[in-house]
């Protein structure tokens, strides 16, 4: 099995240069997540791709599993920051900066998934907005 730094994204899986062969790929990104929970803030998630890939046409065939994990931190546990800026007061905090009176906490998690599905060859026939 060969092992790839790149990301897991139809990008990163498009540079593989052994087609046909397994391969392990490992990515990790922050992530902007007050919008889906608001006590999350940029949320860590990363993990390892074990799959192969087949060429089938215009497209790469994907197989494989991904192991996954998140981490963060709740820095405003007793949710007192908005609170705070409200009355002027700025945020109080102790010498490490964390918000009194809480005591900031990780959240972690772990989980597995299953990859199967076709990635376009060429990039630019990809249905797919992406940034760069």
């Amino acid at each position: 099995m060969r092992s790839h730094r790149t990301r897991p994204t139809a990008q990163g899986l498009r540079t593989i240069q052994n087609v046909g062969t397994s391969f392990r790929t490992n990515f990790r990104r922050p992530y902007r997540m007050t919008d889906v929970v608001f006590s999350l803030g940029n949320t860590t998630i990363g993990g390892v791709f074990h799959g192969s890939s087949e060429d089938a046409g215009s497209a790469l065939a994907i197989s494989g599993r991904i192991i996954f994990n998140l981490s963060d931190e709740f820095t405003d546990p007793v949710d007192i920051r908005e609170k705070l800026k409200e009355e002027g007061l700025g945020e109080l905090t102790d010498y490490q900066g964390n918000i009194w009176s809480g005591n900031p906490y990780a959240i972690v998690d772990e989980w597995l998934g299953s990859i199967n599905g076709r990635v376009a060859k060429d990039r630019s026939n990809s249905i797919y907005k992406y940034g760069t």
